[in-house]
């Protein structure tokens, strides 16, 4: 019964797929062997590296800012408490975002 629905979902979608490529006047399929799929794999590959490089970098100038705070004339105990707990959790999204660029960068090329 599932595999019937999962079957008609696919005709229905592959219809649609053909119905555009005709309204486009799409004449070809891109293969993987393509020079425009290539193209266009290593233009994904560049903006995922881009959008973790600005992540990271975001994440680590916040993480500067938290830390001139924490040192700054004027702060108090329970505010200097509240800052370490957000570095504590900044530091794990640092890893993370970290961990995601080093794979992006891997894939793209750079590593």
């Amino acid at each position: 019964m599932a595999f019937r629905h999962v079957q008609e979902a696919y005709e229905e979608d592959l219809r649609s797929v053909q119905a555009l490529e005709i309204k486009l006047d799409i004449p070809q399929r891109w293969e993987p062997e393509d020079d425009a799929w290539q193209n266009a794999g290593h233009l994904v590959a560049n903006r995922e590296y881009r959008r973790a490089l600005d992540h990271l970098e975001s994440l680590v100038v916040a993480r500067i800012f938290e830390l001139s705070k924490i040192n700054r004339a004027g702060t108090g105990y329970k505010m200097r408490k509240h800052i370490a707990k957000a570095l504590q959790t900044r530091s794990a999204a640092i890893c993370t975002a970290l961990d995601h660029y080093n794979a992006a960068r891997q894939w793209h090329g750079y590593g």
